[in-house]
């Protein structure tokens, strides 16, 4: 614009002009300039970006004009960001982020399919023999088993997580390694001898990160291995602590469960019908295979109990009903601040503004304290994600391929969420500025508050009601079943008694009289410690005892066993001091002495439990039963208590078993319960102490008490408990500052009416009364929604409780009862101060 000026006046100076007249001149002749640079920017399309900046810089004004509101509407945001941003950040890096494997879409996992839809991964030993040689269905299948192992480093001997691989595994994940090289099909034809793959957090920590470490000999379980390879970072499969892979023969090392994984040759759903044909085949040649259904899972399958998998969904839609409630709050908030800018939005529409301009308006207004409440969200994101982290139960993480972090894929998510939400609260504002009159500001506040009655407030607020009922009440159900669960007695006596866990390799103790040796002097050596009372050694204590018995074809010596086989049945080897030292009573019969353990007659003594099962009207003493037609009779020769092997709450089986055993025959790790005179505590140092110096090289994987360890049993009972509680709480505060506010907004919008009810002889308390009446009404409509809710989410949650109904009277009375109860207080608090407004004050502003 400037130039066309100059290049006007300057024909003019050529003409003879004086510069100032050719100034004049040009200026006049031109027009308009203003106008013009209207012109030429509507015609380039920049109008939209002047007035959107002119929106932002009103919107940033009117923040600093109402602090104290700003800052509630954008705490209420980052609460509901921020937690969301919390459990999406747990549920990506467990169940969602996938793994860095190549051809995922050809790699499966073999396994069972249960009752619940879900694919159980850990199968017998023979099942591989069984299909290896299927290439109708696979063209390469390995399998793995996790299991501790003992490194002996430069310094003291280390407890880590292995796992034990065919030499397919990794060609088959298609993993390269970081460093050196993968197992090869090879490596067993070839005797290659004991070979070793070591994890990127094992090379750079316990090898210091040495470029020459491939070839090195590393002693595991004392035995030498060598190290051919490390992985690279981002792998962790099956688990991912995992710290070290062994190679092992095709052929299956043990009676335990494996799990399998194949690359198949075609897509799944092919690749699952060739399945099902040959498990009609395989099935008549193999009985415990009559009932078995197999299953093909898309890999990478998460090894995830499906109770965790309901655990993370309730998380998941805990914290998006807090997300919601706080939009429900953020705007209703707007709405009570377009109460008082009615006479603003007529100003404005009186002097030519746009509906869709004051829109516009409001919605930058929304989106711009969502996108700040987004910011801080996720600065709180990170700190409860570390705490997150660090309180969630192994049970959650032990098989997630990615450590729980604020990743860039949250962030995107958290920013789009928080974009969304300002518009998700701000549309409802937007729409009823829009529809703002132009003659409402020739009004008087009697006339502008009779039209404003407030119907859609009270809705939001009986929604927000609704979902904090239907939260508080699924948080009464998991605290009602933690208790129930917190209350089982394990049926030993948990308060004087240790465990102690050590790893008794085969290459230290290749035989039963090395054992022997070494297990007696520890075992006297524990006695001599001043404050320990009793010693008894086990293959397992509870609440992590032993092993699961495969158990589904039992049969009963000259009767017919009951319906309904119990699938797998908890069980333990101990010795003869292992009732009287952990304290579990012997009901009928008797205890196991040092004959039971070569008896031929295989004594064992069961739960009552077990025993009622098979012979119901019988005593179990002296009979005889046996797990298939392949194995000898067992015989019972006593009942003991139940006693919890697995923890209280009897997920992994509710029978319990329990052999006979020389603790002198033991290999790899095993439990010594340790009785004390008083505190247990007082003797974790001691015991200690005492093992580093009877042993220095003697791996110790664990020592605590019983107490602890139970307690850590209900780790994921209790960390649901806690978050969903958390939720509820958060979602009742949110909650009732909605309703105090749109209560407290009632109040004084409809002040003029107050004053004139008063004016006329009304009572207070009668005021008051007639506001209750209102917001009674939005409480009661609220809770009720929230009990159908509730009742339709708890039958989803009922197998993460504990001896507790989905439809627990108890809970379904005293949560809406005490909801109702608050939301009066509440509602009262808000509405008091209706009896102290002065009419005489009122009518003279009106």
């Amino acid at each position: 614009m400037d130039f066309h000026l100059e290049m006007e006046a300057a024909k003019y100076e050529a003409q003879g002009t004086p510069p100032a007249a050719s100034a004049r001149l040009a200026k006049r002749e031109f027009g308009n300039t203003t106008r013009v640079r209207e012109e030429v920017r509507d015609a380039h399309g920049l109008a939209w970006w002047d007035d959107l900046w002119q929106d932002i810089r009103f919107a940033v004004r009117s923040i600093r004009r109402s602090p104290g509101f700003h800052a509630l509407l954008i705490g209420t945001l980052v609460l509901g960001i921020g937690l969301t941003t919390v459990i999406v950040s747990v549920v990506d890096a467990i169940m969602l982020r996938p793994g860095p494997y190549v051809d995922v879409a050809h790699t499966v996992n073999l396994g069972e399919r249960r009752a619940d839809g879900s694919v159980d991964v850990d199968l017998r030993p023979t099942a591989y023999d069984l299909w290896q040689g299927q290439p109708s269905v696979f063209d390469a299948t390995a399998w793995y088993d996790i299991r501790g192992a003992e490194y002996r480093g430069p310094t003291a001997p280390e407890s880590l997580i292995a796992s034990q691989v065919s030499p397919d595994f990794f060609p088959i994940l298609r993993a390269p390694a970081f460093r050196g090289r993968t197992f090869q099909p090879g490596d067993i034809d070839s005797g290659a001898g004991s070979l070793a793959v070591v994890s990127y957090s094992f090379w750079r920590v316990r090898l210091q990160g040495d470029l020459n470490a491939i070839g090195r000999t590393l002693v595991f379980d004392g035995m030498p291995h060598t190290l051919i390879g490390v992985m690279p970072a981002d792998f962790g499969y099956p688990e991912r602590r995992t710290e070290v892979w062994f190679l092992t023969a095709r052929k299956a090392p043990h009676d335990g469960a494996l799990s399998f994984i194949g690359h198949i040759r075609t897509d799944l759903v092919t690749a699952q019908l060739a399945v099902d044909n040959v498990g009609r085949i395989l099935a008549p040649e193999h009985e415990w295979l009559k009932d078995f259904r197999w299953a093909l899972a898309p890999f990478p399958v998460r090894r995830l109990n499906p109770d965790v998998v309901l655990g993370l969904k309730v998380l998941a839609a805990a914290a998006f009903c807090v997300l919601l409630i706080a939009c429900v709050n953020g705007a209703n908030l707007l709405l009570f601040r377009g109460v008082t800018r009615r006479r603003e939005f007529a100003v404005r529409l009186a002097l030519g503004s746009g509906r869709w301009r004051l829109v516009r308006l409001v919605l930058v207004e929304s989106l711009g304290l969502a996108a700040v409440a987004g910011s801080l969200a996720i600065l709180l994101s990170f700190v409860g994600v570390a705490t997150v982290a660090h309180s969630i139960p192994i049970d959650f993480t032990w098989t997630s391929f990615h450590d729980i972090e604020v990743s860039r894929r949250v962030l995107a998510f958290t920013g789009i969420l928080s974009l969304a939400t300002g518009a998700l609260f701000g549309c409802l504002p937007a729409l009823r500025a829009g529809r703002a009159d132009a003659q409402v500001f020739r009004l008087g506040r009697l006339a502008g508050g009779a039209r404003h009655r407030g119907s859609l407030r009270h809705a939001l607020v009986g929604g927000e009601i609704a979902f904090s009922a239907a939260l508080l009440l699924a948080a009464g159900l998991f605290v009602h079943s933690f208790l129930r669960l917190t209350s089982v007695r394990p049926g030993i006596d948990v308060a004087r008694l240790l465990a102690l866990h050590v790893g008794m390799s085969s290459s230290r103790f290749p035989d039963s009289a090395s054992r022997r040796s070494f297990l007696g002097r520890l075992e006297e050596a524990l006695t001599r410690t001043p404050g320990v009372v009793g010693i008894t050694l086990a293959a397992g204590l509870p609440p992590m005892s032993g092993g699961l018995r495969f158990a589904e074809h039992i049969e009963v010596e000259g009767d017919t066993p009951p319906a309904g086989q119990p699938g797998i049945i908890p069980n333990t080897a101990v010795d003869v001091d292992y009732f009287r030292t952990v304290g579990t009573p012997i009901l009928l019969g008797r205890s196991f002495t040092q004959a039971d353990v070569r008896d031929p007659a295989r004594p064992v003594i069961v739960d009552p439990d077990f025993a009622r099962w098979l012979w119901p009207e019988r005593s179990p003493i002296g009979r005889r039963f046996r797990f298939s037609s392949t194995e000898g009779w067992l015989t019972v020769v006593g009942v003991a208590a139940d006693a919890k092997l697995f923890g209280p709450d009897d997920r992994q089986g509710r029978f319990e078993l329990y052999y006979p055993a020389d603790p002198h025959e033991f290999q790899g790790e095993i439990a010594i319960g340790i009785r004390s005179a008083g505190d247990p505590r007082l003797l974790l140092e001691p015991i200690q102490s005492l093992m580093r110096r009877f042993d220095p090289v003697m791996p110790v994987w664990s020592i605590s008490t019983l107490e602890d360890e139970f307690g850590a049993a209900v780790s994921k009972p209790r960390f649901l408990t806690d978050l969903v509680l958390g939720f509820a709480t958060t979602a009742l505060s949110l909650m009732l500052i909605g309703l105090y506010g749109v209560l407290s907004y009632s109040v004084s919008e409809r002040t003029g009416e107050i004053g004139l009810r008063l004016a006329l002889g009304a009572n207070p308390h009668g005021i008051i009364a007639l506001f209750m009446r209102q917001g009674s009404v939005v409480i009661a409509v609220g809770v009720a929604v929230g009990l159908l809710l509730a009742l339709a989410a708890s039958r989803l949650i009922g197998s993460l409780l504990f001896g507790v109904t989905p439809y627990d009277p108890a809970i379904f009375t005293i949560v809406p009862c005490l909801i109702f109860g608050v939301s009066l207080l509440a509602s009262f608090v808000a509405v008091r101060r209706a009896s102290n407004v002065d009419p005489m004050t009122v009518l003279r502003v009106e």
